[in-house]
């Protein structure tokens, strides 16, 4: 099993057991002590909102990329965006891409890419880290743009990966169209859903929805 597969796995692993305890809140404990390999992939209870972690409140960054600032760190407490230059500098921390211009053929159309394809990272091998992004489906968004709760959006991850939504290496590219929504597996290997909110003259304004991990 390749790593993008471990991370999806522990990642809907962990998704499972918090939709099965959050039907049965009482069990929870009896859950976790009786499948010990759950403990691993629980996310942590630290994120805001305070109580169980499938009743905690999303957390909702904003960000803007553009071709002044086309790279973007998008895992950290707060998105950055970086110039050309300052991403040379933080080549490991870069998990999105857009209007870079015409570097190694990419960047030319209005999409938002994963750095593996970007030529800023090829020196002469990749030199920076593994980013995977996968498409939403339009009929399965809305959810990621309204909820509040983790709790909310559980469902949803399930039924998505059922589908194979979430599965393999994922999209080498997300062409930009407003209110679309993608997730990412970020260079840090952390879990985010990015919803595209607006589109300007060379730049996208992107809402990072944080997901709980641990």
């Amino acid at each position: 099993m390749n790593k993008t597969n471990l991370l999806l796995s522990a990642f809907i692993l962990s998704a499972m057991f918090l939709l099965g305890c959050s039907s049965d809140c009482e069990k929870c404990d009896t859950c976790e002590a009786n499948n010990p390999s759950s403990s691993s992939v629980k996310p942590s209870s630290s994120s805001s909102g305070g109580g169980t972690v499938e009743n905690q409140k999303l957390v909702r960054k904003n960000i803007t990329i553009s071709s002044e600032k086309s790279y973007a760190d998008i895992d950290v407490e707060e998105p950055i965006a970086y110039s050309k230059g300052d991403a040379k500098s933080n080549i490991t921390k870069i998990d999105l891409v857009a209007y870079c211009g015409t570097d190694n053929g990419y960047c030319k159309k209005p999409s938002i890419y994963r750095p593996y394809e970007i030529d800023l990272f090829m020196d002469p091998v990749f030199i920076g880290s593994d980013v995977f992004l996968f498409e939403i489906p339009k009929d399965s968004s809305d959810i990621f743009r309204t909820a509040t709760r983790y709790s909310e959006i559980l469902p949803t991850l399930l039924n998505l990966n059922s589908a194979g939504y979430l599965s393999g290496s994922g999209e080498k590219d997300i062409v930009i169209e407003k209110d679309k929504v993608f997730f990412v597996i970020t260079s840090e290997d952390k879990y985010r859903f990015v919803i595209i909110k607006a589109i300007g003259n060379q730049s996208v304004d992107l809402e990072i929805l944080l997901i709980p991990s641990n």
